[in-house]
């Protein structure tokens, strides 16, 4: 073990190295000790899916390694961060991110969304924290499948409200029956972010959060933004 990464809803993820060739990977390791079937369950479920996937843009499985009480799943490391460490430090340092740059990430993820929900798969939980980027930030990939929904097929609807609440579509909030639209939401959330450098909509609380989701009181991105009219449509496109 070499240093924790994160700490999520499924599991801590840390930055490991290989004894044998020195090469670094991320363990996300679960401890199925004092939780449920439904946590053991959604655990193995990531597991499986990344096994199964292969794309240029989603995170790459490696090996697992399951036990009774733990699961470890390993996956290749990407040493430059994630898009919210982007997004952080060009806000500390009170400059906007090249509007290239911002294409580059979104078709890359956008591509891997392609993939997922024409295998099925609803990710659910696309933010800033779950893209990953290659050593020079040009290669994104979208990671942590751990509460990614199974419809089996084309995808076509969910129903469950789950993900992180900042980046949830309306109809997740509203209860209703949700597909991928939701995905594409949470990516226009994302792009949002990347160009404003805040989130579109902030709440004191849950409820105020959701009812601005809902009625959809969001700044669009301005001219005055230096970014052109296409990143602009195509961020109130995604937020419509």
């Amino acid at each position: 073990l070499e240093v924790r990464l994160r700490r999520g809803a499924t599991g801590e993820v840390w930055k490991v190295r290989s004894l044998a060739t020195g090469a670094y990977y991320a363990m996300k390791q679960m401890d199925f000790s004092g939780v449920g079937p439904k946590e053991r369950d959604q655990a193995m479920q990531e597991a499986r899916l990344l096994r199964k996937i292969s794309h240029p843009h989603v995170v790459p499985f490696v090996d697992l390694v399951a036990e009774e009480s733990k699961l470890c799943i390993f996956m290749q490391y990407f040493e430059g961060g994630d898009l919210q460490r982007v997004i952080q430090d060009a806000r500390d340092g009170h400059r906007r991110l090249p509007e290239v740059g911002i294409w580059r990430w979104f078709l890359q993820v956008a591509s891997a969304l392609n993939y997922l929900h024409k295998a099925g798969v609803l990710h659910r939980d696309v933010k800033p924290a779950n893209v990953f980027l290659a050593c020079d930030q040009r290669r994104a990939v979208l990671g942590d499948l751990g509460i990614a929904k199974v419809l089996g097929g084309a995808v076509v609807e969910a129903q469950t409200r789950i993900g992180t609440p900042a980046y949830l579509a309306p109809e997740v909030w509203l209860g209703l029956r949700y597909g991928a639209a939701a995905d594409v939401y949470s990516l226009g959330c994302t792009v949002f972010e990347l160009a404003e450098l805040r989130m579109p909509f902030h709440a004191e609380s849950r409820g105020m959060l959701a009812a601005l989701v809902c009625n959809r009181d969001c700044a669009p991105i301005g001219s005055a933004s230096g970014y052109s009219a296409a990143l602009r449509g195509l961020v109130r496109t995604m937020l419509d």
